[in-house]
């Protein structure tokens, strides 16, 4: 089944291609699903929790084909039931992907393991070493989708750093530490 669904999403992105999307495309897609991939193994998920993992974290990004920003997560889900209506998939089943996809959105609180690793996958890229690359793109992503330069960039993104956490002590363990030296070469830049 991930083949269809890999499949689905990535036809998705060619039906619905967007030069504005730097960074929420198919690549971060594709990591999201990686990310999340290894985290399940640490935590040995059983073959449904899984399947529900990995659906939620291709389908995640989806409503930004359709221009969303604000409230995009609402859309993947629409997306992601329109897929999944004429499949036989338990509605249990969709319903914990859908909570899984709004688990992503950034005033959400995940209440289960699998909605803390997706979203420790959605931003992983926070305690690796291309953090400034990824970084630079949302901000990039944000200045064209918005048509609004964005001042103070390493500024914002030091206070998102700081409201930023880990959910999985899996994470916590393995990408807090390149989370903080992200954080300290940010202060650095911020002229005192």
């Amino acid at each position: 089944m991930f083949d269809e669904i890999g499949n689905y999403v990535r036809a998705l992105f060619e039906e619905h291609p967007s030069p504005l999307l730097l960074y929420h495309d198919l690549t971060h897609t594709l990591k999201v699903v990686g990310h999340a991939t290894t985290i399940a193994d640490h935590y040995t998920l059983n073959d449904t929790d899984r399947f529900i993992l990995i659906t939620a974290c291709y389908f995640h990004d989806t409503g930004h084909l359709l221009g969303y920003m604000d409230g995009h997560e609402k859309i993947s889900v629409e997306i992601m039931l329109d897929f999944f209506k004429d499949k036989d998939a338990p509605p249990a089943d969709t319903d914990t992907i859908a909570a899984c996809i709004l688990a992503t959105e950034w005033s959400a609180h995940p209440q289960t393991l699998l909605e803390a690793i997706i979203r420790d996958a959605d931003t992983f890229h926070v305690g690796m070493p291309d953090f400034f690359d990824q970084d630079k793109r949302v901000w990039d992503e944000m200045e064209a989708r918005t048509g609004k330069h964005v001042d103070h960039r390493a500024e914002r993104t030091l206070r998102f750093m700081q409201a930023h956490r880990f959910y999985t002590d899996y994470c916590q363990a393995l990408l807090d530490p390149g989370k903080q030296h992200n954080m300290e070469r940010l202060r650095s830049l911020i002229p005192q």
